[in-house]
């Protein structure tokens, strides 16, 4: 069975192709708003392996969506990546003090995401 990717950023396009190159090796499930990405966590018990989203956001900031997830029981040990164009050093500061597994700043190389993604999830998988 394939892991389960939910990937959210309100850019369109970058759904499209994150979902074209993801879905060769995992189930990829996209939202464009932050919304819609919380009402599928609530409502769908088959929860995915790791979640993928941008940072700047129209409904909700990144940083709120990762408060949610970081603080809710059903998703608080769900990998959690976050695509940003901000190139602060803050900013991925702050972000892995709130918990999130990496930060790979737009534009990206979508191997070494790939990568990165692909370490996440083998981490993950020796504690379950």
């Amino acid at each position: 069975m394939k892991k389960k990717l939910l990937v959210v950023d309100d850019a369109v396009s970058m759904l499209l192709l994150l979902k074209k190159f993801f879905e060769i090796n995992y189930e990829v499930v996209t939202y464009k708003s932050v919304n819609e990405a919380i009402q599928y966590l609530q409502n769908n018990m088959e929860l995915p392996d790791l979640i993928i989203s941008d940072l700047n956001m129209g409904d909700v900031s990144g940083e709120d969506f990762v408060r949610y997830l970081k603080s809710e029981m059903n998703t608080k040990d769900i990998p959690t990546f976050i695509l940003t164009s901000n190139e602060q050093s803050s900013v991925r500061v702050k972000f892995l003090k709130l918990g999130v597994d990496d930060i790979l700043i737009k534009p990206f190389n979508f191997e070494e995401l790939s990568l990165r993604v692909d370490n996440i999830l083998k981490r993950y998988s020796v504690f379950k």
